[in-house]
């Protein structure tokens, strides 16, 4: 094998940590993806395996081991080779949970000013945003547990290395064994995953322009966020006590424009904001709101910004001169 070889190096420990580390994340990608077969769909993986390798094998001249003596990466490494020789990656990547008896899926959807905490069949646990929803199979069966976020939740994951547990959103995939997590997918936030414990692989949706999306496996203490115009995700360092501000009613204000406040504070206490001036949306703020009623939430933001506000109901309406926009 030629010594300027990735995986030479890598098996004969030639490699940087950095780089030994982005070919581990490689290596737990594609072992996820052999993880996710679909028995119904793509028969016995121990028979599609012999029978691939047997190919191989005719053409490279090799005899199959009768004892595995390979390193687990090794054996990562060989068992990803003969499924890309095989043209089965697009098959993989399908999470097909269609059946004869197909389970029934259940809805949890929050109103404005609402969370609610939600205990999932194998002892998960979410915590759901005002203005959010969940779906979830009623029984997890099959090789996966899989569920749909709109909006904003917290996941505590409970361990279950036999079945990945996967968070599908409008911008990406979220899979892990046992973990806990923030999802945001509000557009004032831009969709977004904060990795509060264990590590996390995101898979970002295709990209309408590239047909591609991106990978990344995160670990403790870090982000992503996806960033549409480019076409993939960016890692960023967690910023853990705002992600999850809101269970406990809070707001951390870092250089966040009116307008965005407004949609979060719409959310978070049921009401409609209005402007006399549309401008003043476009006005920054930072700080941090504490757990408070909506008048006093309004006292701060009137008294930092020197605007003035009329509550009518649940309407609440600004008024003031335009801030300076650098």
């Amino acid at each position: 094998m030629n010594q300027r070889n990735i995986f030479h190096q890598y098996l004969n420990n030639l490699l940087s940590p950095e780089k030994k580390r982005l070919l581990d994340d490689f290596f737990e990608i594609e072992t996820s993806k052999i993880n996710q077969w679909n028995e119904h769909q793509m028969g016995n993986k121990e028979d599609v395996s012999d029978k691939i390798w047997s190919k191989i094998s005719k053409k490279a001249h090799l005899a199959k081991p009768r004892k595995r003596t390979l390193s687990p990466s090794l054996e990562v490494a060989a068992a990803i080779l003969i499924l890309i020789f095989a043209g089965l990656f697009l098959l993989l990547k399908s999470h097909d949970q269609t059946s004869t008896n197909p389970i029934p899926w259940q809805t949890y959807q929050t109103v404005p000013s609402q969370k609610s905490t939600i205990n999932l069949p194998d002892g998960s646990i979410v915590i759901l945003n005002a203005g959010s929803s969940l779906s979830h199979p009623i029984d997890f069966k099959g090789d996966i547990r899989q569920v749909t976020l709109k909006g904003e939740a917290f996941f505590k994951v409970a361990p279950d290395k036999d079945k990945p547990f996967i968070v599908s959103c409008k911008d990406f995939s979220t899979q892990v064994l046992g973990t806990s997590f923030h999802i945001t997918t509000f557009p004032e936030d831009g969709a977004m995953i904060t990795v509060h414990e264990g590590k996390v692989l995101v898979q970002q949706a295709t990209n309408n322009i590239t047909g591609k999306g991106s990978e990344l496996i995160l670990y403790a203490n870090e982000a992503a966020k996806s960033n549409v115009e480019l076409g993939k995700l960016i890692r960023k360092d967690a910023k853990l006590v705002e992600s999850i501000a809101w269970i406990n009613g809070e707001v951390y204000m870092n250089d966040m424009s009116i307008g965005e406040l407004t949609e979060v504070l719409a959310r978070m206490h049921g009401v409609v904001f209005t402007f006399e001036t549309p401008t003043l949306r476009d006005c920054h703020i930072s700080g941090k709101l504490g757990k408070m009623s909506i008048r006093q939430a309004m006292e701060v933001i009137s008294s930092t910004m020197s605007l003035e506000y009329t509550i009518h109901k649940r309407r609440i309406h600004f008024s003031g001169k335009p801030c300076l926009i650098p």
